[in-house]
């Protein structure tokens, strides 16, 4: 076991483990890291997305719109589909 500088805070530590404990930035290359880093920034943003949409689609269905329906429906499609994609990616 040796000791590396962390890229990320300089701070020294195990070169056996997949992130840094002091600023938890994974080491590239090693499979744990990348194991370890989340399952997606752009599953949250389609889920955003979807959110809105389905924020809006009620919204407009307060004020009599004819397509809030619609919107509702597919935010709620896109909200699922960023919900499933998340959960896919952490499993493989």
């Amino acid at each position: 076991m040796a000791l590396i500088a962390c890229p990320g805070c300089a701070k020294e530590f195990s070169d056996e483990a997949a992130i840094c404990p002091h600023c938890a930035r994974p080491m590239t290359g090693s499979p744990d890291a990348i194991a370890a880093q989340s399952p997606g920034r752009e599953w949250k943003i389609v889920r955003l997305i979807g959110g809105l949409l389905m924020v809006t689609g009620v919204l407009a269905w307060t004020g009599n719109s004819t397509d809030a329906g619609m919107v509702f429906l597919l935010g709620c499609v896109i909200y699922l589909g960023g919900w499933l994609g998340a959960r896919w990616m952490q499993r493989s």
